[in-house]
């Protein structure tokens, strides 16, 4: 079984998803997981598009437009992904949140429950002074149980980041790139709830624990509603960056596949 085909409604996830979301509305999280993205994933080629918009005017004046989405291909052995996001905020003329990445990703089916994962990202973060992040990793992931036709999978590896800061020297570490992810549906509604654990391999007490929920609600052939919520901590965090960080989105989502 690939880990994406239709699951079945799961009660754990269903909790895991509404504590997530309301746990995220409190800020907003700097890193992004790509696994919400997969779950409408057919077999070979495949688009999934995301955006998301938010503003005011008046006594405050902003706007938000929160773009992401997924480009892949899946055959029998082979998958290949590539996750663009862009988020920015204008306030009163000035760009003063700007984020973007670039994932792409490979990955090779070795059993029915598992397969390889490798990757290379870009990212750019403007709110919480990070220039440039380029992270380039692999490891492998394993299907440790099943859920109907959903799942529990955990993914093991390591990747070498470099990272350059406002105002800070650029530094190379070599960190973790663990995950649990747990999916299944709830009737019609997908979802996706993932947890990273990024230490550091050279001190455990520098780390990166990010948890992301996701819910695909179908609207119309095509088009769905795309709930996403994420909280991170970071330790020691940034200079003038909160350790904990948390966001809540809500969008409008294309799936072609």
């Amino acid at each position: 079984m690939l880990p994406h085909s239709q699951p079945r409604t799961t009660p754990v996830v269903v909790l895991m998803v509404f504590t997530t979301l309301a746990l995220a509305s409190v800020g907003r999280a700097q890193v992004r997981s790509y696994e919400g993205l997969d779950r409408s994933a057919g077999e070979q080629g495949y688009m999934t598009a995301v955006v998301a918009f938010d503003g005011a005017i008046g006594n405050a004046d902003y706007v938000d437009t929160d773009l992401s989405g997924a480009l892949g291909y899946r055959g029998e052995s082979h998958w290949v992904r590539v996750y663009p996001a862009f988020r920015t905020r204008q306030s009163s003329g000035d760009r003063v949140v700007d984020t973007r990445s670039v994932h792409l990703r490979h990955s090779l089916f070795l059993t029915e429950r598992s397969r390889t994962f490798s990757f290379v990202q870009w990212q750019k973060e403007k709110a919480i002074e990070l220039d440039r992040r380029l992270l380039v990793g692999g490891g492998l992931r394993y299907q440790v149980a099943s859920l109907g036709a959903g799942g529990v999978d955990l993914g093991v590896g390591l990747m070498l980041e470099e990272e350059l800061r406002t105002g800070a020297d650029a530094r190379t570490d070599v960190r973790g790139a663990n995950f649990v992810s747990v999916y299944g549906d709830a009737g019609t509604v997908k979802l996706s709830g993932t947890t990273y654990f990024q230490p550091i391999m050279s001190d455990w007490s520098e780390h990166r624990l990010l948890l992301t929920m996701s819910a695909v609600v179908p609207l119309v052939k095509y088009l769905s509603l795309d709930l996403s919520g994420s909280w991170r901590r970071e330790v020691p965090s940034p200079r003038e960056v909160e350790a904990n960080d948390a966001s809540l989105r809500v969008g409008l989502r294309v799936d072609l596949n």
